[in-house]
């Protein structure tokens, strides 16, 4: 089984000859997060939506995990 990347401390570490940090990984959460807000909140005004973005998405970002 070959390993292509390693996640240590919140941060993916691509593997090779050098150092190469993988930041899709902490987009692709981002985007995940906010698809599930905003499709759960088809229906609320937008700035209840403005809110639960910067509430649960936007963490993401600042934060590593």
């Amino acid at each position: 089984m070959k390993i292509s990347s390693c996640k240590h401390l919140g941060v993916m570490f691509v593997i090779g000859l050098t150092l190469h940090v993988d930041c899709g990984y902490v987009k692709r959460k981002f985007y995940a997060a906010c698809n599930a807000v905003l499709a759960d909140s088809k229906y609320a005004d937008e700035f209840v939506k403005l809110h639960l973005v910067e509430s649960y998405c936007v963490p993401l970002l600042t934060y590593l995990r």
